[in-house]
């Protein structure tokens, strides 16, 4: 799962976390999660989130 997460974003570095996270049945906030972790790396955010 954090395997298929981590592809997504690196794909397509514009892509939303809330349109990741739809597609992965992922929520936002395991997505977060992970970030804080290090286990995903966050893209960068704009100031919307």
């Amino acid at each position: 799962m954090i395997l298929e997460i981590c592809f997504m974003l690196v794909q397509e570095k514009t892509k939303q976390i809330g349109a990741v996270a739809k597609k992965t049945n992922v929520p936002i906030k395991t997505i977060r999660y992970y970030e804080e972790l290090g286990l995903l790396k966050a893209s960068g955010r704009t100031e919307g989130g």
